[in-house]
């Protein structure tokens, strides 16, 4: 490069170096651009980040229509310029496609030279030159000269920024201490909120500032002052209620409000004020005390307000300041305070890489505090970044996590390894959530939902990947809950059908058994078979009240009962479900154990316990002894095992020698949903509803358990005195009579065995396998029967609809609604009915003679057979 051209770039750079003031080295940029190499025009755009379009700033040889000349990426000569961050000469601009018809319908340009302006590769904006004579061209000389100045017009644009902050920021510093001076003097309220409205005038740029005291018992703001004496004469109004105008919405909501255009937002009303004012835009901010609103500062602009994050800070410290004020109390102390706040942070922040700090440290506390867990991934799958919320997840430290493959903590290992590969190669689609289960540092596992977006460099290449986790194991347990439940709905569901064909199968066996009995002398060798047969009928019917009390289709209410006759049934249930690998020991040497308890829940009690201990032992076989034995509970054992009380106690204990129970998870196994079961083997409710069962009947449970031993629970129920128990009733001869009785049942053969049983005791009886003809024949002769003796669940018409049938036909006549199993109808229901007496199946010709006598004897009782 020649001597002088190295003397003109060096006397150029020299000049706009001393330069600090942007506008005026703008132009001086622009004007010895233009002398370095010749050119008879020149613009300067600078790049806006928020519109993302060049803007010219200054301009050499033209008029001020290129103030006018937004372009965008791409667009001109200096909108590719800017795009690909490179110089561009374009001598015959007029043919070029990339001339623009509106700069060359305002002046004739035969030329461009063009480059971009960089500082620390981030684009600042570019300069451009032009030959508006005909044949004037640019060499590759006057293009390297022109580099060469862009760079170093780069670093003095981005000094004059520096330097223009810096200035601002004093400004405002100062601003904030005349403020925090002006309050220390002055105890007159009207003087020192005008000094503030117009501080903060001076703080925003605003033209105007208005000052609200706020009323909360009125729920009104009332005007004060303004910055601009010229608008107190004439405010907007004097009283605004809160949600009124733009600074009643405030009030109202107690928030920032900024309204960038008032004509086109609902919460402006008066906009013929706005108008002759000139004011386009509004900023609201409440000031607050100690949760208390005091008052509502409302700037009015004539463009819109930049708030930038450090405008907030500064806001918000303004309008704490304001809020002392108002109250009189420390603001001398929080301003100077603040003040040195600021200092300090211009001290630190001087410089582009001490913004760039601050930046990246807002970014890590956002990105640690985040509610989900964070990740980032290097191409090899190694972490190189992840969040607290992610740790405490996992229960890793930092430096356990960081370097290793993600694939590592997760249970799926090699499933977990071959789709991180994938996706970093690209050949798995981002954005589709899916399921991991992660093992965390105690060794337990959750289920985590992950979704994984590619990081990608400059050019569009994938460099890793960024993945957030949501900790889905609760969701998941609740899942299988659902599932659970809905299984144990079905189940009970099947349970109820099969009941009611099986009782009725059980009525014949019974019932013919019976009438068997009856016709056979006492000497036959026949009497001891059918007794065999009528015991096994006898316990087939309560297995099925068993197997319903199981599934919950039936309740029963607390009433004295013997725990070991209890147990004993429940053995019934328990010994088929055993694997043979299982060894059970019943030890019930307690005989004086009579407790007040739901069947139900003692039985339910059993089954879970036992269950637990069936699981524990269930890969090496073991031995589950079941114990029943009588204690004393004394004041001390009562006082640590709320809510016991001293006293006669049964001790049910349940014992295995399975794999035994952590210390650490001693104190949890009684929580709700808490389970160290997989997915889908374990609901997390059977100890907890155990433990609730317990103390519901006033009792205590306890555990003891050896890790490789084994376990056992000790269930405590207070003990009933013997008294209490019901003696049994003597045998007396099944009563009978000689009414007329209307018997009907959609099961033939049960028609013929009741038709049978009724006449054995003496009625006169109708029988129906329909009941729309028995109903067709009550209506016949209503007063012909002195009874009706109906089952439930029949088609056509049920026996609830045939009693209410025959009801409104003969309102006194007695009826017995007789079942195998019913959803729709229960004991409760047929009273509220007025049915006389409700039966379950299978019949015995006993039950139904008392019955039958109940009904028709004691017809004046109001309260029937459920008394």
């Amino acid at each position: 490069m020649p001597s002088r051209d190295i003397d003109a770039l060096r006397t150029v750079t020299q000049e706009i170096t001393r330069e600090q003031e942007l506008f005026y080295l703008l132009t001086c940029i622009n004007r010895s651009a233009a002398e370095l190499v010749g050119a008879s025009a020149g613009v300067v755009f600078l790049w806006e980040e928020a519109t993302q379009e060049l803007v010219p700033q200054a301009w050499h040889g033209h008029r001020e229509w290129w103030k006018t000349e937004r372009l965008r990426l791409g667009e001109g000569v200096a909108g590719m310029v800017a795009q690909h961050r490179r110089g561009m000469i374009v001598n015959d601009y007029p043919t070029s496609p990339y001339a623009l018809s509106r700069v060359l319908e305002r002046t004739p340009v035969s030329a461009i030279l063009a480059e971009p302006l960089l500082y620390h590769d981030q684009l600042v904006g570019v300069i451009a030159l032009l030959h508006e004579e005909a044949g004037r061209s640019f060499t590759p000389h006057d293009q390297v000269l022109l580099s060469l100045f862009a760079n170093q017009a780069a670093i003095a644009i981005a000094h004059a920024h520096l330097s223009a902050c810096l200035k601002t920021r004093m400004t405002r510093l100062q601003t904030l201490t005349q403020v925090n001076q002006l309050i220390s003097a002055s105890l007159d309220l009207d003087i020192v909120l005008r000094k503030i409205a117009q501080a903060a005038a001076s703080l925003m740029q605003a033209p105007a500032v208005a000052f609200w005291l706020a009323d909360e018992s009125t729920q009104t703001l009332s005007f004060r002052v303004c910055s601009d004496a010229a608008i107190d004469a004439a405010p907007l109004a004097r009283t605004l209620r809160f949600g009124q105008e733009g600074a009643g919405w405030v009030a109202q909501y107690r928030t920032l409000l900024h309204i960038p255009d008032v004509q086109s937002d609902s919460r402006i009303h008066s906009l013929s004020w706005w108008q002759t004012h000139g004011f386009t835009s509004f900023l609201g901010v409440p000031v607050l005390l100690e949760d208390t609103l005091l008052a509502v500062l409302a700037f009015a602009g004539r463009q819109p307000f930049l708030l930038s994050p450090e405008d907030r800070g500064l806001l918000d410290t303004f309008v704490s300041q304001a809020a002392i004020a108002i109250r009189n109390a420390r603001l001398h102390t929080t301003i100077q305070n603040y003040a040195h706040q600021l200092e300090r942070q211009i001290a630190e922040r001087k410089g582009v890489e001490a913004a760039l700090r601050e930046s990246e440290h807002r970014f890590r506390q956002l990105f640690d505090e985040a509610p989900i867990g964070y990740h980032e991934l290097d191409l090899t799958g190694r972490i190189t970044r992840v969040n607290q919320t992610e740790l405490a997840m996992l229960g890793y430290t930092a430096e356990e996590m960081l370097g290793k493959p993600v694939w590592s903590f997760v249970v799926d290992t090699e499933s977990s390894r071959q789709a991180v590969q994938a996706k970093l190669r690209g050949q798995i689609p981002p954005g589709r959530a899916f399921e991991r289960v992660y093992r965390c540092k105690d060794g337990s596992t959750i289920t985590v939902l992950i979704e994984d977006r590619p990081l990608r460099n400059a050019q569009g290449e994938i460099i890793g990947l960024r993945s957030t986790l949501q900790d889905i194991t609760e969701r998941k347990h609740l899942e299988a809950q659902v599932r659970q439940l809905q299984k144990l709905e079905a189940l009970g569901t099947l349970t109820g059908g099969i009941a009611h064909d099986f009782n009725n199968l059980l009525t014949a066996m019974l019932g013919y058994t019976e009438l068997a009995l009856l016709d056979l002398p006492p000497e036959s060798h026949l009497r001891q078979a059918l007794h065999e047969v009528l015991q096994a009928g006898q316990r087939a019917k309560k297995l099925v009240q068993q197997i319903l009390l199981f599934s919950r289709q039936q309740d029963q209410e607390r009433k004295p009962v013997h725990l070991h006759l209890l147990i004993k049934e429940a053995l019934t249930l328990l010994r088929a479900s055993l694997p043979a690998t299982i060894t059970i020991r019943v030890s019930l040497e307690a005989q004086e154990d009579l407790v007040l308890a739901d069947p139900t829940q003692i039985h339910q009690v059993l089954m879970n316990l036992c269950a637990n201990a069936e699981y524990a032992m269930r890969e090496r076989g073991g031995e589950l002894e079941i114990r029943l034995e009588a204690i004393e509970v004394d004041a001390a054992f009562a006082t640590t095992h709320p809510p016991l009380q001293p006293g006669p106690h049964m001790c049910l204990t349940v014992r295995d020698t399975g794999t035994g129970i952590r210390p650490e998870l001693l104190e949890r196994i009684f929580d709700p949903y808490f389970t160290t079961k997989p997915v889908g083997e374990g609901t997390g409710l059977g100890l907890a509803v155990v433990h609730g069962i317990i103390t519901g009947h006033g009792g205590a449970i306890t555990v003891e358990s050896t890790v490789g031993q084994g376990t056992a629970f000790h269930c405590y129920l207070p003990c009933l005195s013997q008294g209490t128990e019901e003696e049994p009733a003597s045998e007396l001869p099944v009563p009978g009579g000689h009414e007329r009785i209307l018997l009907v049942d959609d099961e033939r053969a049960l028609v013929l065995l009741g038709q049978e049983m009724l006449a054995r005791l003496g009625y006169q009886v109708a029988a129906y396998a329909s009941s729309l003809e028995a109903l067709a024949a009550f209506r016949a002769a209503p007063h012909r029967f002195d009874l009706v003796i109906t089952d439930q669940t029949m088609p056509q018409m049920t026996g609830e609809a045939l009693a209410a049938a025959l009801r409104q036909i003969r309102p006194d006549i007695p009826i017995i609604l007789c079942t195998g199993f019913s959803y729709t109808m229960t004991e409760e229901k047929a009273r509220q009915l007025g049915i006389d007496a409700f039966l379950m199946k299978p019949l015995v010709l006993r039950d139904l003679g008392e019955t039958i006598r109940r009904v028709l004897d004691g017809r004046t009782s109001a309260a029937g057979l459920f008394s």
